[in-house]
């Protein structure tokens, strides 16, 4: 989920999700199971946009040669005087891998766009404690802005 005010936004990524770990099945390494790649994805993907309360934040979501792109921009909510959102997700109900050994959460892709508000939400289960919509586990995602792909 990209959070941020007055800005186009632009992430382009390989492989979206690569957790380290070792698994049996989806495997690239012995310490990489690949969770979704561009090259051939194995899940459905869409952008959304923040339908609600007057959002009128705008994006779009693309696979091309191999590569996912997400373009958006995130306006403020004028009566909120807070951002709204977009977002690329999956909207299918296919299984991933088990990554229940897992350590760590790498992400391939850049920016053109120099934020530090990029966050990522990972998985569906229901936070302790959360609000009502509150599902997956949530980390801001540090990318800096660079022609070259980087691995965060």
């Amino acid at each position: 989920m990209c959070n941020f005010v007055n800005s186009t936004l632009v992430v382009v990524a390989t492989m979206a999700l690569l957790h380290a770990c070792r698994a049996a099945k989806n495997y690239v390494s012995d310490d990489t199971i690949v969770i979704e790649s561009f090259e051939d994805p194995m899940h459905t993907w869409q952008e959304m946009n923040d339908p609600v309360m007057g959002g009128k934040s705008t994006g779009t979501f693309s696979i091309e040669g191999g590569v996912g792109k997400f373009e958006g921009e995130v306006v403020e909510v004028p009566f909120l005087h807070a951002p709204g959102f977009i977002q690329a997700r999956t909207t299918n109900s296919k299984k991933y891998p088990d990554v229940s050994s897992c350590k760590a959460l790498e992400i391939v892709a850049k920016t053109n766009t120099d934020y530090a508000g990029y966050r990522i939400s990972f998985g569906n289960a229901h936070a302790p404690g959360g609000k009502y919509f509150a599902y997956g586990y949530k980390s801001h995602l540090e990318i800096e802005r660079t022609d070259e792909f980087q691995t965060v």
